[in-house]
């Protein structure tokens, strides 16, 4: 049992809540905030909860904007939840002595090329979305020393909307409409391997900074679709399905950096799938 004191901003999303039943099943004395305790995009909802709670080592963010087409229309509000929020969240961490663990994307990328991205490479989103979720990490980089950024990818998980829900329904539904795009890459990845891994993080000391965190093996959408149900499914290209957002068609997230940490080992994302639906 730990003595750890945890406060988990986000609690209600579909990251939050897998992380949250992690938290405790690990031992954890955790805070856990939905956005009905706090506002982060309002510095003095973020400031007068946080200052009521006497005491913190660590501050989870699972809170986000995370509709990709909206917040190319939304743009104030992609910025205020993925980067105001983390900033005044990082500003209160840094007085504190606490550390931030922060949650990113691969959209931070542009997603050129077929080589998988590591820590260092350059940024450059493509989509608002991308863009805002940038503007955090550079706000928590610039304004608290002790952080955590987790880059994660294609997740899915209990208690949200998911492709691989979507997907299954579309086929229940409608197979003869099913098309899926097979030119974007990455790594599905559910929240349990996600919460898994902030686990370990959190019962070990890492050098704070940025990692990598998705499941091992890279897929694409079609290939997920036929994996989730197990037949052929015709395929098309991105540029065959226009969106409000681009998406990056690579994808793919290094995750040697954070598997040489040894703390956690994800699994495939085939098993990963499997787990998942049992």
């Amino acid at each position: 049992m730990t003595s750890k004191k945890i406060v988990l901003v986000g609690a209600g999303g579909m990251l939050g809540q897998q992380v949250l039943f992690q938290l405790i099943g690990a031992g954890f004395l955790v805070h856990a905030l939905t956005s009905s305790d706090i506002d982060i995009s309002q510095e003095a909802s973020v400031r007068q909860v946080l200052h009521g709670i006497d005491f913190f080592d660590t501050v989870i963010n699972c809170a986000a904007f995370t509709h990709v087409d909206s917040c190319e229309t939304f743009w104030d509000k992609a910025v205020s939840v993925n980067a105001t929020g983390p900033l005044y969240l990082a500003k209160i961490c840094q007085e504190r002595g606490a550390q931030l663990m922060h949650f990113s994307t691969d959209y931070v990328f542009d997603g050129q090329g077929h080589l998988p991205y590591v820590e260092t490479c350059n940024p450059a989103p493509i989509n608002a979305y991308g863009r805002s979720k940038l503007l955090g990490e550079q706000v928590i980089q610039a304004h608290c020393e002790t952080h955590y950024i987790l880059r994660i990818q294609w997740l899915y998980g209990q208690g949200g909307r998911h492709f691989i829900e979507a997907i299954l329904q579309k086929a229940a539904k409608d197979p003869s409409s099913l098309q899926v795009v097979a030119d974007q890459w990455g790594s599905p990845t559910s929240t349990r391997t996600i919460a898994e891994a902030v686990v370990a993080l959190c019962q070990h000391a890492l050098a704070y900074g940025i990692y990598h965190v998705a499941t091992q093996g890279y897929t694409s959408w079609h290939g997920l679709a036929e994996y989730v149900l197990g037949h052929s499914v015709p395929s098309l290209l991105s540029s065959e399905l226009p969106r409000p957002a681009p998406r990056p068609l690579n994808g793919r997230l290094d995750i040697k950096k954070w598997l040489q940490t040894g703390l956690y080992s994800p699994p495939t994302w085939q098993r990963d799938v499997d787990r998942f639906r049992v």
